[in-house]
């Protein structure tokens, strides 16, 4: 095999590796088939390369396999140890410091369990609009997002109760329970919006989720103040490491430039 061959079998398997590791969890698949396809690639290209390497066997799979270890490789290290997720993620994020007063907060789902209470993420969200309503900056909080898992209720109706736990009283919550995606959430919240005569809000969501959010709610003659859950400083620790920070960073300029291809085309 040439030179040429080996450089080009390398970058091949290196979007391969790519593509299953960063794309799927992107694809709405479960988390189980999302785990199984992975730990499938990645068995099947161990067994090869220690096949490989204890027979010095050749052969185009033998070649992809151990390529594909070594990319897989050189993209865990890179993730890992370079700040490459933080520089990229650096265009999306706003200061977490708030001094305007909206007369509307629109906090954006995070999830939901299985058992009907908010995640982790959506916990930071509803305590970041909790605490916006009672230092004054804002006086109704507005939850949006539906049912998006196997629990019988929407992320809003989990969202608004935890809220009212932590003292937001019910006259002051507003749901928004159909949306199921940022788009959705924009464009359903700005109906509920413009019917209260709000053009300008203060938008809760995490900081990595914020500008797609607020370009998404600027689509639809709503302009958002960004209150994100987290300072910029800290995303890496809010996302569990560069790992993880890379994927959701990932995820949102594909998701952006999804929604800016979609209103292109349809205007």
């Amino acid at each position: 095999m040439t030179n040429n061959q080996t450089r080009l079998g390398f970058a091949a398997t290196l979007f391969l590796v790519g593509g299953i590791y960063l794309l799927l969890p992107h694809l709405r698949l479960s988390s189980h088939i999302v785990s199984l396809v992975r730990w499938a690639f990645a068995w099947i290209a161990v067994v090869y390369l220690i096949l490989g390497l204890l027979t010095n066997r050749e052969g185009g799979v033998f070649f992809i396999c151990r390529s594909f270890a070594a990319s897989a490789g050189a993209i865990f290290l890179v993730l890992n140890f370079l700040p490459l997720s933080y520089w990229a993620a650096g265009p999306l994020l706003f200061d977490k410091k708030v001094e305007s007063k909206r007369p509307v907060a629109v906090v954006l789902g995070g999830g939901i369990n299985r058992d009907g209470t908010p995640t982790e993420s959506s916990i930071r969200r509803v305590v970041q609009g909790a605490q916006l309503y009672h230092a004054g900056l804002a006086r109704t909080l507005l939850f949006s997002t539906g049912v998006t898992s196997k629990s019988e209720i929407s992320e809003a109706q989990a969202m608004a109760r935890f809220a009212l736990s932590l003292g937001v009283p019910q006259k002051a919550i507003l749901l928004e329970k159909s949306s199921v995606n940022t788009d959705e959430n924009a464009r359903f919240s700005s109906d509920i919006l413009r019917k209260r005569g709000v053009n300008r809000i203060l938008l809760v969501t995490d900081p990595i989720h914020m500008f797609r959010a607020k370009e998404s709610f600027q689509h639809y003659g709503i302009f958002a103040d960004p209150a994100p859950t987290v300072d910029k400083e800290l995303i890496e620790m809010e996302a569990r490491g560069r790992w993880n920070l890379f994927h959701r960073v990932l995820h949102e300029y594909i998701g952006i430039a999804y929604y800016r291809a979609k209103r292109f085309l349809a205007s």
